[in-house]
């Protein structure tokens, strides 16, 4: 299974991609919103999580897991959906319950941080060498 990561940034996507990586999974990357609801239209059953920007243009992050939650089951609407953001005011959990999202992982993303999360959600990983 692979982890989606919705990120608009190069940087911060090839970033996330190496971190998982080193953690041993794989990895797509979507670089919109509409790009994620799309390949989890496409393929439901490929993915185990998804760690999804929030500023992103055109449509936020909030408001693709809105869009996730809302579906019948394609995209899965009980698919894992991280934030990952600098915007601490996702820690919150009522504020991340208010849309859907499943947890917050704050940027910059450190490999433990990653590894704790997949872990959190059945995502098994390899124990980064040090």
């Amino acid at each position: 299974m692979k982890i989606l990561v919705v990120e608009d940034d190069d940087l911060s996507a090839f970033m996330m991609e190496e971190l998982l990586e080193t953690l041993g999974l794989q990895a797509e990357v979507a670089r919109t919103a509409e790009q994620a609801l799309d390949r989890l239209h496409e393929a439901p059953q490929e993915f185990a999580l998804v760690l999804m920007d929030i500023h992103m243009p055109r449509m936020t992050g909030d408001q693709a897991v809105i869009r996730i939650r809302a579906t019948g089951g394609h995209p899965p609407r009980n698919i894992p959906v991280v934030a990952v953001t600098a915007d601490p005011i996702w820690a919150d959990p009522r504020r991340r319950s208010m849309v859907g999202l499943t947890d917050y992982l704050p940027k910059p993303v450190d490999v433990e941080a990653l590894s704790a999360i997949c872990a959190r959600f059945g995502v098994p990983v390899q124990h980064p060498r040090p």
